[in-house]
C-alpha cells in the first residue's frame, strides 16, 4: 500500500511540475518583450467619442456622409463634436434665409456639429426635414448656443 501511495505522490509531483511549466510559458508569452519595454511602446490611445442620444445616430450618419461628399474626404476623417435634440425658435430651424418669412412656431429638431481639420460645420434638422448644412446658423431656443450668438 505504501508503494502505491509513493507512486501516486510521485505522479502528483510530475503533474505539478507540468502545471508550473505551462504557467511559465503563458507568462513568457504574455510579458512584453525587451524591445517593447525599452522603446516605451504603449497601446494605441482610443479617442473619446461624443455621447449622444441613440435616436440621433441616423441623422449623424446622414450629416457625415453629406459632408464627406461635399469635401471629398473619407467619412472617418470627420469628427462629431456635438449631436443634440433642440427646439428651434421658428420654421427656419436655426438657419434663416433673410429673403424668406417663416412660421413663428417652435420646431423640434436636432443640431449636429462636425469638424474636419480646423473647420466646424453645423447640420440642422427639424420637422420632416433631414439634416442639412447650415452655413449661417442661429442658436436654438434656450441653449448654451444663445450666449455664443449674443457675444458675436
Amino acid at each position: 500500500m505504501k508503494s502505491s501511495m509513493n507512486r501516486g505522490l510521485g505522479g502528483g509531483r510530475h503533474w505539478l511540475c507540468g502545471c508550473w511549466a505551462w504557467v511559465w510559458v503563458f507568462l513568457a508569452c504574455a510579458s512584453p518583450s525587451a524591445e517593447e519595454v525599452q522603446s516605451g511602446a504603449e497601446e494605441p490611445q482610443v479617442e473619446e467619442s461624443v455621447q449622444y442620444d441613440a435616436g440621433l445616430e441616423p441623422f449623424v450618419v446622414m450629416a457625415k456622409e453629406d459632408l464627406a461628399e461635399r469635401l471629398e474626404v473619407g467619412v472617418e476623417t470627420i469628427e462629431v463634436l456635438e449631436a443634440e435634440l433642440v427646439v428651434w425658435p421658428d420654421a427656419s430651424m436655426g438657419c434663416p434665409d433673410p429673403e424668406m418669412m417663416y412660421i413663428q412656431v417652435p420646431q423640434d429638431g436636432s443640431l449636429i456639429r462636425l469638424q474636419v481639420e480646423d473647420t466646424v460645420f453645423e447640420y440642422h434638422s427639424g420637422g420632416d426635414r433631414p439634416p442639412f448644412l447650415c452655413e449661417e446658423p442661429s442658436a436654438p431656443v434656450g441653449s448654451a448656443h444663445d450666449s455664443d450668438a449674443d457675444s458675436d
